[in-house]
């Protein structure tokens, strides 16, 4: 956890699992404060930062869970005292935590400092009974939440943080039976929800805090809650509009305004099409698919919508499956996997593209392209320009005809590529070949590609036999990348190499340190500009390690024979 320039995490010593920070320094790695007495560890858990304080939960040996805290040095990193909390919310500088006590689950609040954390509201103020607050969700300046006060059930509350500005939103469903507020989703600062009332069963509502601004949006004939409203989570920004899909006989798309409230029906589908999915954003459209039963014999359809009835249409079959389809924003279009023909009857695959009109809405290449181009099964968008793998290869598009992206060594020979890593106008990628070229069969290359010159440089080469190499981890780093060759014969179980786009500029990171070889790397970590990562030594087991270009610095300060297990970054 980042906290005040540093890294916090949890690793072990002689004194067992404590709290640890790092600046990314060996000398800035230190030992922030042992917080169990018996040595074995207080196993710090769900650190998070409230201000200037750094809260997390402990369970040292044969204790209870308790609340600790830390501003970072010893004298401010403490015990705070033992909780029973289901779920807590950083608010401002304090700590606000659904917790038991003998007389059930209120809101309680803590400031850090020595102590139960404080009763902030007895909301249920019957003996024994809590009212049990739940889905916390800070939504601007205010918290929302539900609770059971006891009277008018599970309703939706709110806070700004004081106890008189605490208090009962609205009694959605009159009386002492709960409205079951669920499904939170905020826009700007107003919170939309799922609710139901003793008239209109499960709806819609929308607050902003108030009883005023606090109402039903949707008025469906659902007094029986057969209607299941599932609110849509897209890729992409909607806008400040809310869409929803309403469940019964058939399926519903809807759109809610989040400027004037109006709630619009946009389409109702046949009877046999299944819940709308992947939603994807591009442009001035909505896009989405839809799927058939499997008796109507019929394919997935591409549909968009601008948030009207009018202008939400299908477009063309698009090829998917139950769980995904291809759809990659591109330019304020989409590139989606449809068929040949337009009725889907060949079965033959091909890449479509659409700005979101019927008219532009067409196969992405002319039939004599498509010999090349069939079967893509990636496209990526790498500022604005389109890089297709497909059964020839790798190709670039940006209009008109394709390119195919080679390497002049073989002579015309296409690539194919894996393990892509898409860095402003760079596209890192994996390439193998059993084409005969001047590194011979069976090599690995690794490439850096350049989208606006459409430069191809090759970055590293390794020429195997009877063991594959593959790129098993790749990351930025600065103005380079750091990767990871994998091998069987590395008895370190990965090289990592740092480049910076060139291969004489390729070099080897040096695994060795003054511990022993490191083996086992993982838990990447950047932190001011530096790369942590843990692994192991022979002798001292999990440490945490800086990579700089050629050498790691020391271990975390730790006893010689021990293992720190550093986690909870």
């Amino acid at each position: 956890t980042y906290f005040k320039g540093e890294l916090y995490f949890v690793a072990s010593n002689l004194l067992g699992p404590e709290l640890w920070k790092t600046n990314g320094t060996a000398a800035g790695t230190t030992f922030v404060k042992p917080l169990a007495t018996d040595g074995r560890g207080s196993n710090p858990t769900e650190l998070i930062v409230a201000g200037d304080i750094l809260y997390f939960k402990i369970v040292p040996s044969g204790q209870s869970t308790q609340l600790a805290r830390s501003d970072g040095t010893v004298e401010g990193t403490y015990a705070i005292a033992t909780v029973v909390a289901n779920e807590f919310i950083p608010f401002d500088d304090r700590l606000f935590l659904s917790q038991y006590d003998f007389q059930g689950t209120e809101l309680w609040v803590s400031d850090g400092t020595i102590g139960p954390p404080t009763l902030f509201l007895d909301i249920n103020k019957l003996p024994t009974v809590g009212s049990e607050p739940n889905d916390l969700l800070r939504v601007g300046t205010k918290v929302f939440f539900t609770a059971n006060d006891g009277s008018t059930g599970r309703e939706l509350w709110v806070t700004d943080g004081s106890t008189n500005e605490t208090y009962l939103v609205r009694d959605i469903y009159s009386g002492s039976k709960s409205s079951q507020p669920g499904a939170f989703f905020a826009i700007d600062n107003i919170l939309y929800f799922a609710a139901t009332d003793a008239a209109n069963g499960l709806q819609i509502w929308r607050s902003d805090g108030t009883t005023a601004g606090t109402y039903r949006l949707t008025s469906f004939l659902n007094s029986s809650n057969q209607l299941r409203p599932v609110i849509i989570q897209p890729e992409g920004d909607l806008g400040g509009s809310l869409y929803f899909i309403l469940e019964n006989s058939q399926r519903e798309l809807w759109r809610i305004d989040g400027d004037t409230d109006q709630v619009q029906r946009i389409k109702t589908f046949a009877l046999e099409v299944s819940r709308p999915k992947q939603f994807v954003r591009s442009g001035n459209y909505l896009y989405f698919y839809t799927e058939y039963s499997q008796y109507s014999g019929k394919r997935p359809e591409l549909w968009r919508t601008d948030g009207t009835e009018a202008g939400t249409i299908p477009l063309r079959l698009i090829h998917g499956n139950s769980s995904t389809a291809m759809m990659v924003p591109w330019n304020d279009k989409l590139i989606f996997k449809t068929f040949v023909d337009a009725a889907g009857l060949s079965g033959y695959v091909a890449l479509g593209v659409t700005d979101g009109t019927i008219e532009g809405t067409e196969l992405l290449f002319s039939p004599e392209q498509q010999a090349n181009l069939s079967n893509a099964s990636l496209a990526l968008n790498v500022n604005g320009v389109l890089v297709l793998q497909t059964s020839t290869g790798l190709w670039r598009y940006t209009g008109g005809s394709a390119m195919p992206i080679q390497d002049p060594a073989f002579a015309g020979s296409n690539l194919f590529g894996g393990n892509f890593l898409v860095e402003g106008d760079h596209l890192y990628f994996r390439s193998t070949t059993r084409v005969e070229g001047p590194y011979g069969y069976d090599t690995m290359y690794l490439y850096r590609y350049t989208v606006t010159t459409n430069e191809l440089s090759l970055i590293y080469k390794e020429r195997y036999t009877n063991v594959s190499l593959d790129v098993a981890w790749m990351s930025a780093y600065e103005n380079a990348i750091i990767f990871r060759i994998d091998a069987l014969h590395s008895s370190t179980r990965g090289e990592f190499l740092i480049s910076d786009g060139t291969e004489n500029g390729t070099t080897l990171l040096s695994l060795d340190t003054p511990d022993g070889v490191l083996t086992y790397p993982n838990n990447f970590t950047r932190i001011n500009d530096q790369l942590l990562v843990v692994g192991m030594t022979q002798d001292l087991g999990r440490e945490i390690y800086k990579f700089d270009r050629i050498t790691p610095v020391v271990k975390i300060d730790g006893p010689a024979t021990a293992s720190g297990s550093p986690t909870s970054f």
